[in-house]
């Protein structure tokens, strides 16, 4: 149908063993052409996607919001990272882990979140999860973990008086995944800003135009 194209190619480059176009995908288009209807879907079919296989993958959303601030800025990002990422089926391990330690419950707090996001992404989600990786000896074959990012140009519209808006943290934590873990995201064709920044740091990113 429609978008079949789309998400055949974007399982495509997931699924790469070129670590150039498998660490993620950036899907561009003008508003009005369905980037925020694509991510939605994966998200709904998420529990239940047998028709796109990737979309069973999904282990964090996130959408920003132009009308709704903390959704733009780094810190509810990571908090709600850490959220979903609990609440993953495919990481039940996490979920476990996390409970058993107060260490990385605080680690994931808003209030560390705010202190220090970068800290309570490394420490808090990434190297808990490259660890429980290493430990199973358990490949992540195929398109691996999937994280979803809809509408990153939306967060330049609230830029924090210090430190990182989200487009520039991610462009640079990103780098920082792990190779299984892999992101999708979405930005508005006309904003340069996100569109530049992103595709600048994230050399090892896929780019789909609609």
């Amino acid at each position: 149908t429609g978008r079949d194209w789309l998400f055949q190619e974007v399982d495509s480059c997931l699924r790469s063993s070129d670590p150039v176009s498998s660490k993620g995908v950036l899907i561009i288009g003008n508003m009005g052409f369905g980037k925020s209807a694509i991510i939605a879907r994966l998200v709904a079919l998420s529990c239940h996607g047998n028709r796109i296989p990737f979309s069973l993958q999904v282990v964090s959303f996130h959408f920003c919001q132009a009308d709704n601030c903390p959704t733009c800025l780094v810190p509810e990002f990571v908090h709600n990272m850490a959220a979903m990422m609990i609440d993953a089926p495919q990481l039940a391990a996490y979920r476990d882990l996390l409970h058993r330690s107060p260490q990385l419950q605080s680690l994931l707090s808003m209030r560390s979140c705010v202190q220090d996001p970068s800290s309570a992404l490394q420490r808090g989600i990434l190297d808990p999860l490259e660890a429980l990786h290493r430990g199973t000896n358990t490949p992540l074959s195929g398109a691996g973990l999937i994280v979803l990012i809809d509408s990153l140009n939306e967060a330049e519209f609230h830029r924090p008086d210090y430190g990182d808006t989200l487009t520039s943290f991610l462009s640079r934590s990103v780098q920082k995944f792990p190779p299984w873990l892999k992101v999708i995201c979405t930005v508005r064709t006309a904003q340069q800003v996100s569109t530049h920044l992103f595709t600048n740091y994230l050399t090892v990113t896929h780019i789909v135009t609609l």
